[in-house]
């Protein structure tokens, strides 16, 4: 139940986001981030500091989805 709260709360904040959460299979750091686009190094994944930038890089992306969206 709260896994589902957060994913609606960055969904109704980048309503850009939303159109491709549809097609994502589930909402892991990896799955997101592949659909973003962004390139993984999935050996370095659960990895706590690669996590961080993964992260990050989510972050910006969606960001930046907002503003052309």
């Amino acid at each position: 139940r709260v896994r589902r709260q957060r994913q609606m709360c960055i969904r109704d904040s980048y309503p850009a986001f939303d159109a491709q959460t549809h097609e994502m299979t589930d909402f892991k750091q990896e799955t997101v981030a592949r659909a973003l686009g962004i390139q993984i190094d999935s050996a370095k994944l659960h990895d706590a500091s690669y996590d961080i930038q993964l992260t990050k890089k989510i972050y910006n992306r969606i960001s930046s989805l907002s503003f052309m969206g």
